[in-house]
């Protein structure tokens, strides 16, 4: 079987579970429900090393040559800059990352 030849298998059949919730049919819903998962997963990871996911998208996003202000991490995760005070204070906490004061 070619790694395309599921691409056009017809959907299974309705069961008496699924009958009632045609979305199980839909793959734009399986794949919702499957990013939900993998977070989770991701979560679980991270939280036994003293981390949360926000925390690895803020360090992935300092990971380039790029200076970012905390303005400018917020847009680019799409957080509200007050949660991303509360998020930097948290990981300065942690020691997940640096507290940059400069003192002229």
């Amino acid at each position: 079987m070619s790694t395309t030849d599921h691409l056009s298998a017809p959907l299974p059949q309705p069961t008496a579970e699924t009958v009632d919730f045609p979305l199980v049919h839909r793959t734009g819903y399986l794949l919702h429900k499957a990013g939900l998962l993998l977070m989770h997963e991701a979560d679980r990871a991270l939280e036994s090393r003293g981390m949360r996911m926000r925390y690895f998208y803020v360090l992935a996003a300092l990971e380039g040559q790029i200076s970012l202000s905390q303005q400018d991490l917020s847009r680019l995760l799409n957080l509200d800059p007050t949660t991303m005070v509360a998020l930097i204070d948290e990981m300065e906490e942690a020691g997940h990352v640096l507290s940059l004061i400069h003192i002229s």
